[in-house]
């Protein structure tokens, strides 16, 4: 009776590991949202120069995100990673630099030359 009681016990810790297992691994390339479209916000979107800005989106596979901020004006950019949550969400932050408009892009590099996800625009004063 103790043989089979602990044999059950086996199978079922088991059972649970592998569907946690496969729960995780589907989860891990979700994060499409509803729509399948990724989103990117700056907040705030109009800052001072030195002033935090915090950078979010949802909607990305389950890898890093590079955040490209180019300085319409003068084609400088300034480049971020930020790591994603398994959700498919990202949340990180920079200090915003030089006055001027910005256009910030979320790149995924599914492909080997990366794709535009999302973009975001940020004056900074």
């Amino acid at each position: 009776m103790r043989r089979n009681l602990v044999t059950t016990a086996i199978v079922v810790v088991g059972l649970v590991l592998a569907t946690t297992s496969a729960f995780a691994a589907k989860g891990g390339h979700g994060g499409k949202g509803g729509s399948g479209s990724a989103t990117l916000t700056a907040s705030p979107s109009a800052v001072v120069s030195g002033a935090s800005v915090e950078l979010s989106g949802c909607g990305y596979e389950f890898e890093p995100v590079e955040l490209d901020v180019t300085n319409n004006a003068t084609g400088a950019t300034q480049i971020y990673w930020a790591g994603m949550f398994a959700s498919g969400c990202f949340s990180t932050a920079f200090t915003a630099g030089a006055a001027g408009s910005y256009t910030i892009n979320a790149i995924q590099h599914s492909s080997a030359n990366g794709t535009v996800k999302a973009s975001a625009s940020l004056v900074v004063s």
